[in-house]
């Protein structure tokens, strides 16, 4: 089996380690990358204080960047927001 490849997930402004998935059947230019860290602090959610959780394996539905990381050369994508229609 083929390794994954790495990318950067950005959330706020913060880039993510994660693992791009291949998906059939989403929208030009986005995609899926399953997190490989934890994002945000279980305990801030609980008191109210944070705004994101996301812990390590969740799977997130992406939009991909044309720029790579300036740092690592990794693709970067970042979260697509859900919309009512």
């Amino acid at each position: 089996m083929a390794e994954a490849e790495r990318v950067h997930v950005i959330i706020g402004e913060t880039p993510f380690s994660a693992e791009r998935m291949e998906v059939e059947g989403l929208p030009d230019g986005c995609g899926c990358a399953r997190i490989l860290e934890t994002v945000g602090d279980l305990d801030s959610i609980t008191k109210g204080e944070a705004t994101t959780y996301l812990s390590a394996g969740t799977i997130l539905v992406v939009r991909w960047l044309e720029a790579r990381h300036p740092t690592t050369g990794l693709r970067q994508c970042v979260l697509v927001e859900p919309r009512a229609h």
